[in-house]
């Protein structure tokens, strides 16, 4: 229904301005574009939180905040206010903007996709909340390097991309887009610049969690208390194996008490003292 409804205005507005010059269409076309803004706004328990949605897949993830993963949503609930959440892999801020802006969290957010990395920048200045949130249009990975970003859709909100490789974590990307892209290892990012460490980290990339984890084995051991990554793939219980044992042996323990009925794909490494 939303499709046709879509398709209609779309008909419309073009079949209104079909007499106007090829430049005054286009401008006109643009005044409408920035007049609609699409927001969308999600009530929570302390705040409201609005969401700009320039595409139908840039409405997805805020539109499904808490039904969406809510072990992602209990385990941001239960960080101590204040502490410091790495988001890596943001997409458009769904989970950073909940975290800074209803509990408090500092957050410092990276999304290598340009049109995403606006719209998050965007969903920053909507909700105010730039001085607990940083964002970063880079790219994290085993070394501080410059490479593509391949994508099967370059869109706002789109997801499984891979940087550094043309594989992500459900097989070759075809016909894939690639962007330029700066990438650093979360150590040299942590010696480079006068940044916040993380106290926890969000990890959600679809293809290279384990050159992200490579890059940051210094700062994982010494700082994070506890790692929540999104695991999926054509090989998940090889993938799930393998990325455990790296973290396990910085001193991060799986806890399978976490899980419950409704969770759907992240797993949760904590340090227990």
């Amino acid at each position: 229904m939303s499709k046709t409804i879509a398709s209609f205005l779309v008909h419309l507005v073009r079949g209104s301005t079909f007499f106007m010059t090829a430049s005054r269409k286009v401008m006109t076309h643009g005044k409408v574009m920035e007049f609609l803004d699409p927001t969308l706004t999600v009530n929570c328990p302390n705040s409201s939180l609005h969401f700009s949605c320039p595409t139908a897949r840039a409405a997805h993830d805020p539109d499904h905040l808490f039904n969406g993963e809510p072990e992602t949503i209990r385990w941001i609930n239960s960080i101590p206010r204040d502490e410091v959440l790495w988001d890596i892999g943001a997409n458009v801020g769904t989970y950073a903007i909940y975290a800074a802006v209803e509990r408090k969290l500092n957050v410092v957010a990276f999304e290598p996709n340009a049109a995403t990395y606006a719209v998050l920048a965007r969903n920053i200045e909507m909700n105010k909340c730039g001085h607990l949130v940083s964002a970063f249009p880079i790219a994290l990975s085993e070394h501080t390097c410059v490479d593509h970003l391949y994508m099967a859709n370059s869109a706002a909100g789109h997801s499984m991309h891979a940087f550094g490789t043309s594989e992500n974590a459900l097989g070759h990307i075809e016909n894939a887009i690639k962007q330029s892209v700066l990438g650093y290892s979360i150590d040299d990012f942590i010696r480079t610049f006068d940044i916040l460490k993380p106290d926890h980290i969000k990890l959600d990339v679809d293809s290279i969690e384990d050159l992200i984890i490579k890059g940051g084995e210094k700062t994982l051991s010494e700082n994070v208390k506890s790692i929540l990554i999104e695991v999926i793939g054509n090989d998940l219980s090889a993938r799930e194996k393998m990325l455990a044992n790296h973290i396990e042996s910085l001193g991060l323990k799986h806890d399978p008490e976490f899980s419950a009925p409704g969770d759907t794909r992240n797993i949760l490494f904590r340090r227990f003292d």
